[in-house]
């Protein structure tokens, strides 16, 4: 039973920033708890298949909203309802030496049906405009096929290679419907036409000594989002990704030390794309993201 958060983001832009009007604050959570169940057929060949329960979901949104002497504020704040998909896998090792693996997860649409809606400094003349309590929403969580190898050259090496195939084109628009007219409208729609991408991962772990063991590893991580399609809650540009560690092992205690860095290449969306794809509901600006990743662990073996 493994309990993990396969897709989430939060991020937060800092007072009076230039697109305060598209996004301030972000925050998707889901938690999934996945049983799953193996069975080895042969000693070389394994399957396995079970489910997968979205067993917490939960989104946040906030933006400013613009008025001829001030800014106000939104926020759109929903719990999703419990969906169940499945996972099916197969594992093969030829030999002591070479392992393969293939993963598929199904698609969870994340629905919202109750979410709360709240406003804070909205003046009085414009209030009537603003009725809304209550919204809903539906999130794809898309399907992911990986394939995975394992290579052991000798009992101090070990190399892994990945590849992750997330079908992203599911995700078209988000949309939102509220129980009463904000701004005369009951339905909020935004251009997504997102793209399948793939992602590709290399890794590799040698035992130095017997109480010493290192590992590096890097990524490179498509982008599904198209030109003129880039928005503040999802700024997404492909990623090159690095990855160092290492496991000092003395007696039953161990200590892990681990760093990642990935660098999303920078990306520049113009008003003219936006105009073209209709998609004026975001900014245009330019977008560099890098993330340093850092941690470390604390072992006992019994």
């Amino acid at each position: 039973i493994a309990v993990y958060t396969p897709f989430g983001s939060k991020l937060q832009y800092a007072d009076g920033w230039e697109g305060r009007t598209s996004l301030t604050d972000i925050e998707l959570t889901s938690i999934y708890v996945q049983p799953t169940v193996s069975y080895a057929i042969t000693d070389q060949l394994s399957v396995g298949a079970g489910l997968m329960v979205l067993a917490y979901g939960a989104v946040n949104l906030q933006r400013d909203i613009p008025f001829p002497d001030s800014f106000g504020s939104i926020e759109l704040d929903g719990r999703a309802e419990t969906k169940v998909g499945f996972n099916a896998g197969i594992f093969f090792k030829p030999s002591d030496k070479l392992s393969v693996g293939i993963n598929y997860r199904s698609k969870i649409d994340a629905v919202v049906k109750d979410g709360d809606v709240s406003y804070e400094g909205v003046p009085a003349a414009f209030q009537s405009r603003f009725g809304a309590t209550k919204f809903g929403a539906t999130l794809p969580l898309v399907a992911t096929t990986s394939v995975g190898i394992g290579i052991m050259p000798n009992e101090k090496l070990t190399i892994g290679l990945d590849a992750n195939y997330a079908e992203w084109s599911a995700y078209r628009t988000l949309d939102f419907t509220f129980d009463q007219p904000i701004n005369g409208q009951t339905v909020s729609s935004s251009k997504r036409f997102y793209e399948d991408a793939l992602t590709f991962r290399v890794g590799g772990q040698y035992k130095l000594t017997e109480g010493l063991t290192v590992r590096g590893g890097g990524i490179y991580d498509m982008t599904p989002v198209r030109d003129g399609y880039v928005t503040p809650e999802t700024p997404d540009s492909d990623r090159i990704g690095g990855t160092l560690g290492a496991t000092y092992a003395f007696g039953k205690f161990s200590v892990d030390l681990s760093s990642q860095f990935v660098f999303l290449q920078k990306r520049t969306q113009t008003q003219q794309q936006l105009l073209d794809n209709g998609t004026t509901d975001r900014i245009a600006g330019t977008y560099k993201t890098t993330i340093v990743i850092p941690g470390i662990g604390l072992n006992y073996a019994f």
